[in-house]
C-alpha cells in the first residue's frame, strides 16, 4: 500500500464525516433531561421524532472540506479538497424507559480527493477526482454508534460508541456524527411560526458554557393532514483543548503534550415532514423526520506545544501526524432515502 492510501485511510476515521463536534469527553453513560429554553404560550402543535419501534431509516450524506488540515497537509502546502459520500441505516428499537434505543449503522462508504473546491451546486468533473478505497469495517468501527434517543432527539444514554479510529482533533466527537441526520433538539412546548429556541446539543457536540445553538422554524405548512416544515440552526463552538500524544482531548496532566484552541461555527436548514400522532393533552402533535439538510461548518483551530509535554506513548503510526493547525471549512448535505415500514 503507497503512503498516500495509508495516510488517507487514516485521516478518515476523523476527517471525512467531521460532521462536526465538540472537544471529546468520556464516554456518557446516562444524561439528565435536555434542558430547553422558555418558549411563549402557543397554540401551534407538539413536534416529536418519529422513532417508531422496529421502523429503519435511511440516509445519505456527501461532505465537502476544503482547507488545511493534518495528515494531508503541511505549512505552506496548497489547501485540500475532500469529497466523501456516507450512507446511514438507523434501526429503531423497542421501548425502554429513558427512551428509545437507536442504532447508526454505516452501510456504504466512499472518499476522494479533488484538485479544486466545488462550489455548491456544481457537478463534480471526473477528471478532477482521485478516488481512495474505504474498507467499509473499518469504516464502521470508526462511526457505527448505539444511543437511546428521548422523543425529543436528545440523547439519554450512548450504548456503545465508535473506537479504533485515529483522529484529527478538530473539536469533532465521532460518538456523536449520527447527529447530522436528527440535527435539532425539539422544544418541549407547541411551535409557532417563527418561533426561535434554543438548545445545548448537537452537531458540533455539547460543552457547557462552549457551544451554543439557536433554532428556529422559518417555515411550517400544511399538506393535507401532514405537515412541512423548515428550521434554519446556528451554532458556534470555543475550542479550549490539552492534547495528549495521539490528537486526543485529555485533562491528564501526565499525558498532556499540547494545546488547541479555536472555533468552530455551523450553519443549516432542514426540512421536515410531520405526519400526525396521538395528541398530547389536547395539543396536535407531529411526528417528524428530516427530509433533506444543508450544513455549513468553519474551523479554525490553532495548536501549541506545551512546555512541560510528557513523552510520547501514541500508538500511532510514526508515517501518519494527526495533529496540527487546522483552517478547514465544510458543507454537508443530507437526504433521505426510502424508509422501511416498521416490521
Amino acid at each position: 500500500m503507497c503512503k498516500s492510501s495509508r495516510i488517507v485511510r487514516a485521516v478518515f476515521y476523523s476527517c471525512v464525516l467531521a460532521l462536526v463536534a465538540l472537544p471529546c469527553h468520556a464516554q456518557q453513560k446516562s444524561a439528565p433531561p435536555s434542558p430547553q429554553s422558555s418558549a411563549p404560550a402557543a397554540t401551534g402543535p407538539l413536534l416529536t421524532y418519529a422513532l417508531q419501534p422496529g421502523s429503519v431509516m435511511h440516509y445519505l450524506v456527501t461532505a465537502y472540506f476544503d482547507g488545511h488540515f493534518p495528515p494531508f497537509d503541511q505549512p505552506g502546502d496548497p489547501p485540500v479538497h475532500l469529497l466523501a459520500h456516507m450512507e446511514y441505516v438507523a434501526h429503531v428499537g423497542q421501548p425502554q424507559q429513558d427512551g428509545l434505543p437507536v442504532d447508526f449503522t454505516v452501510t456504504k462508504v466512499d472518499m476522494q480527493l479533488l484538485q479544486k473546491e466545488v462550489p455548491i451546486g456544481a457537478k463534480v468533473d471526473p477528471k478532477q477526482v482521485v478516488p481512495f478505497p474505504i474498507e467499509l469495517e473499518q469504516a464502521q468501527k470508526a462511526l457505527n454508534t448505539s444511543v437511546v434517543l428521548r422523543p425529543d432527539g436528545s440523547i439519554a444514554r450512548i450504548l456503545t460508541a465508535p473506537n479504533n479510529m485515529v483522529r484529527v482533533n478538530v473539536g469533532i466527537d465521532l460518538r456523536k456524527l449520527f447527529m447530522i441526520v436528527m440535527p435539532v433538539i425539539l422544544p418541549n412546548s407547541a411551535v409557532t411560526l417563527g418561533m426561535s429556541w434554543t438548545s445545548k446539543e448537537g452537531v458540533i457536540g455539547t460543552a457547557p458554557a462552549q457551544v451554543a445553538y439557536t433554532n428556529k422554524l422559518s417555515a411550517m405548512q400544511p399538506d393535507g393532514a401532514n405537515l412541512n416544515l423548515k428550521i434554519v440552526q446556528t451554532a458556534t463552538s470555543q475550542i479550549d483543548d490539552t492534547l495528549d500524544s495521539s490528537g486526543m482531548a485529555t485533562n491528564d496532566k501526565q499525558h498532556e503534550v499540547s494545546r488547541l484552541q479555536g472555533t468552530a461555527s455551523l450553519t443549516g436548514w432542514m426540512n421536515y415532514f410531520g405526519t400526525p400522532v396521538l395528541a398530547s393533552n389536547g395539543i396536535k402533535t407531529y411526528a417528524v423526520r428530516m427530509q433533506k439538510g444543508l450544513f455549513k461548518l468553519a474551523v479554525k483551530l490553532k495548536q501549541t506545544p506545551l512546555s512541560n509535554a510528557a513523552v510520547s506513548s501514541s500508538t500511532t503510526p510514526p508515517n501518519v501526524t494527526t495533529t496540527g493547525n487546522v483552517d478547514v471549512t465544510a458543507r454537508f448535505v443530507v437526504q433521505a432515502l426510502e424508509q422501511t415500514a416498521s416490521h
